[in-house]
């Protein structure tokens, strides 16, 4: 303080208008915050070890000391709590008001409460158990020249209580823990005398412990979890009164018609009932019109083209849009390729220039620059600029032999302009009926050799080579169809380069394999690799051709890279 008065009870005084000064004390005081709500001084002394464990503690010189409350007092068993010593700088004060005398103040009256003069018996001294803060306060204020302040002395130390209590062990279920404590703690020579334990083996029940662990909670603070209000939910009244939460950024669900391949009958329109276009948000109204107008020029599309097609505004929307327009098949030469209602592909060669086929890239084939891929006659070197992502591009679904997009890796074959590939698919035997297990109205030799040339294709440019169309010249003449009886008819001279070579092989194992695994069985990865849950097993075995598995296993992440050239958040090829 800047002055003193002098020591003892005083009363607030003022000089010069200044704030009154108070004598502090030297009396030292330890501050103990109990856990609990004191209504007995007794027992909360009893909690915190009774007299003894007090002087002890008050005597203590150690600025570490701490001390325990227990929540139980009457159980000797019962753990304390343990406190945490905290420097403070606060003082405590006592605080005379004159005794009220029950008279009421005048109704809208600001005059302070009457009473009867001072005296001995008039004066009370405030207890916060007893008397509400604020009938203490308001006294205060009535009273300013009749009230009595002293500082009793400063506090330095404040023990609190912040922790988490550990569990309790409740010792009153245990015979053994239940006779020690009647017996030893009771410090009673007679009863300690008489403590006799059965220390026979086996005489304990199973049920009983013999004392529990020194602790059984290994965490002092309390978590912060930091929970708060999500801000993006917003509550309402309905028009029937009743309050109403909703999250504005709730994924909204979409649905999309998958059709099993081996189906007899496609969806005429949508089998789910889905809210009526004109309650549609206008963007969302606008991607259905635009995807009606694609699928009136091509009925089988790919997401990817799709994206290339509509309008970028309303690509966000084409995921919900699907829904209103057409059905997919999961597998099959059709895969994740959206199809208008009451189509069947299946039933006319003429939709087989909508096949798909498709890869996946893996980023052990990219090099670090993003582009380029390594193979044993080829070194890993970055690929040509132009394979940057191009948000003018409206023909990334193309594949020329020359460039390539990766924004998608499904094709569907009437994108396909490369004039070798172009050649192969023009002048290739067509089935009167798909073969839904290999290559629909292509047979497995064709499509073989078609998914290998392009695939190398492909491999060549991302490292920054043209293709050499003479290396493909061997696989021109081969089969349609690879089996048993024309695999003599798929062997090279001895001549052929170790790249032709890799590709020999690679064409047969992609014949073999897609003869061999059913469409179902492809649906069905499809489907499980969508939730995740693939059975390796119930898929052959992953000694199987990489191209075909690949394909089986994944869902052809169609336009995760277009979504990041539109920037629009569209869909893939696959959900």
């Amino acid at each position: 303080m800047s002055a003193s008065l002098d020591s003892g009870s005083v009363k607030g005084v003022s000089k010069d208008g200044e704030a009154p000064l108070f004598q502090v004390t030297e009396k030292p005081v330890i501050c103990i915050e109990h856990p609990c709500v004191v209504k007995d001084v007794d027992k909360a002394i009893r909690s915190l070890g009774g007299e003894p464990a007090l002087e002890k503690f008050l005597h203590e010189e150690s600025t570490r000391k701490i001390i325990g409350a227990s929540l139980r007092p009457d159980d000797p068993l019962a753990k304390p709590h343990l406190s945490r010593a905290v420097p403070t700088k606060d003082m405590l004060l006592r605080i005379t008001v004159p005794k009220r005398t029950g008279r009421k103040r005048r109704r809208g009256s600001s005059e302070p409460y009457a009473f009867q003069d001072a005296d001995t018996k008039s004066v009370v001294h405030s207890q916060s158990a007893n008397n509400p803060v604020k009938d203490m306060l308001r006294s205060m204020q009535d009273n300013p020249e009749s009230t009595e302040i002293k500082c009793m002395g400063a506090i330095r130390e404040t023990h609190r209580f912040r922790h988490l209590p550990d569990f309790q062990y409740a010792s009153n279920t245990d015979s053994v823990m239940r006779k020690i404590k009647d017996s030893l703690l009771t410090f009673s020579y007679a009863k300690v005398k008489s403590f006799n334990p059965d220390i026979e083996v086996g005489s304990l029940p199973e049920t009983d412990v013999v004392g529990p662990p020194p602790a059984f909670s290994q965490m002092m603070n309390n978590f912060n979890y930091g929970y708060e209000q999500n801000p993006e939910l917003h509550s309402f009244m309905d028009p029937s009164g009743r309050r109403v939460t909703i999250n504005l950024q709730a994924f909204r669900g979409y649905i999309t018609h998958v059709v099993p391949l081996n189906a007899e009958h496609v969806p005429l329109s949508s089998p789910n009932p889905l809210p009526p276009e004109d309650t549609l948000h206008p963007f969302l109204r606008q991607s259905i019109d635009d995807l009606r107008s694609a699928l009136e020029e091509r009925p089988i599309i790919s997401r990817r083209v799709a994206l290339n097609m509509i309008d970028q505004d309303a690509g966000y929307f084409q995921r919900y849009a699907w829904a209103y327009l057409g059905y997919v098949f999961k597998a099959g030469p059709w895969k994740d390729s959206l199809i208008k209602f009451g189509l069947d592909p299946r039933k006319d060669p003429k939709y087989r220039i909508y096949q798909s086929i498709g890869f996946t890239f893996n980023s052990k084939d990219i090099n670090p620059e993003g582009t380029g891929v390594s193979w044993p006659w080829q070194g890993a070197r970055p690929g040509p600029a132009a394979q940057k992502p191009n948000e003018d591009d409206r023909t990334t679904h193309q594949f020329d032999g020359k460039t390539v997009s990766l924004t998608g890796k499904r094709w569907q074959l009437c994108d396909i302009t490369d004039p070798l590939l172009r050649k192969i698919l023009d002048t290739a035997p067509i089935l009167e009926t798909p073969d839904l297990n290999a290559g629909g109205f292509y047979q497995n030799g064709t499509i073989a050799v078609v998914r290998a040339i392009m695939r190398d294709k492909i491999d060549t440019i991302l490292v920054g080579k043209p293709p050499d169309d003479k290396i493909y010249t061997p696989f021109l003449d081969w089969p349609a169809r690879i089996d048993d009886s024309t695999l003599v008819q798929t062997q090279l001279p001895v001549s052929v380069t170790e790249k032709q070579a890799y590709l020999a092989a690679r064409i047969r194992g992609l014949a073999t394999t897609i003869s061999k695994v059913p469409a179902t069985v492809r649906e069905q990865g499809a489907v499980a690799h969508a939730h995740r849950n693939v059975d390796p097993e119930t898929l052959q075995s992953r000694d199987m051709n990489e191209e075909v598995y690949e394909e089986m296993m994944s869902d052809e992440e169609e336009g995760d890279i277009e979504q990041q050239r539109r920037g629009s958040g569209e869909e893939s090829d696959s959900e």
